[in-house]
């Protein structure tokens, strides 16, 4: 490949258009030593894609222009076309430049890297396990933190369907994550949701008072003690012989217990007390008239 005189004819022919391309086509083909180059038009044809006929007008221009001339016909068949003097020798110069510069450039120190392994050894397998050095395999170590990443989601997931409070999704998860329970723990946790959800505290007022998810994880509240259910309270022991003139006003003429109206709750207190249950803010009703 004639590089130097392909860029030879870049920098000094003042052939334009067809012309131009045949003739870097040529310098493509031309040998740098001699500054010459015999392809055939058949080989011209197929590269530029023109018939024999067009490859040997715009030629003909070519030795017309004094870009190239005919040298006579290699073997009996291909012409021999040789290149201007100009070219020749902006090629030549072109081509002593670069091996100037390759000569003179320091030559590098780096030994390569010899195989000592004989022709037919063959390429040692990375059995699966354990690397001998103790490092942990990354292909395992991927697996295993994509299946962890995957069961603390799952973890999650169950926890934030059981709390009845839903609220700051994303602060629960990260306070979660740092708790990082196992199967065990969180079984407790589920259970104690549970537990707890049916405390007063959390049945007050439509559940009110009960405590932000962030909350209950950071405060590790599964650990609490539920409140027992309040024990309901009989007439008798609310109004009883010898207490009721004393716990009743002045100008109170009688007593009577009333009791929570919905048939789950079993508060129970006096009626000239409170008109409203003390436990759940329900309505109540009265059940035992005290003498």
């Amino acid at each position: 490949m004639g590089f130097f005189h392909v860029q030879a004819v870049i920098d000094r022919s003042r052939a334009q258009g067809p012309a131009l391309t045949v003739l870097l086509v040529l310098a493509h083909f031309a040998d740098d030593a001699t500054g010459s180059a015999w392809p055939s038009l058949a080989k011209l044809g197929r590269v530029l894609k023109r018939s024999r006929s067009q490859i040997i007008a715009v030629l003909n221009r070519l030795v017309a222009d004094g870009e190239v001339e005919r040298r006579g016909r290699v073997g009996g068949r291909a012409m021999l076309y040789c290149f201007s003097a100009d070219i020749r020798e902006h090629a030549t110069r072109l081509k002593e430049e670069a091996d100037l510069k390759k000569s003179t450039r320091p030559e590098s120190r780096t030994c390569p890297e010899t195989d000592t392994r004989p022709e037919n050894a063959a390429e040692p397998v990375r059995k699966t396990g354990p690397d001998p050095s103790g490092k942990p395999d990354p292909i395992i170590k991927d697996q295993t933190e994509e299946s962890s990443s995957t069961r603390e989601r799952e973890a999650f997931e169950r926890f934030w369907n059981a709390y009845p409070r839903k609220a700051a999704r994303a602060k629960a998860a990260e306070a979660f994550a740092k708790i990082n329970p196992d199967g065990e723990l969180l079984a407790v946790m589920l259970e104690a949701i549970d537990r707890q959800s049916r405390s007063r505290q959390w049945a007050t007022d439509g559940g009110r008072f009960i405590p932000y998810p962030t909350t209950w994880l950071n405060g590790r509240r599964w650990q609490d003690a539920t409140d027992p259910p309040e024990a309901a309270t009989s007439p008798q022991l609310a109004c009883g012989p010898g207490e009721t003139k004393s716990r009743l006003p002045a100008d109170a003429e009688y007593a009577y217990a009333i009791k929570c109206a919905a048939p789950e709750c079993e508060w129970m207190g006096l009626g000239y007390v409170t008109r409203s249950c003390g436990k759940c803010g329900g309505p109540v009703e009265r059940v035992v008239l005290a003498e």
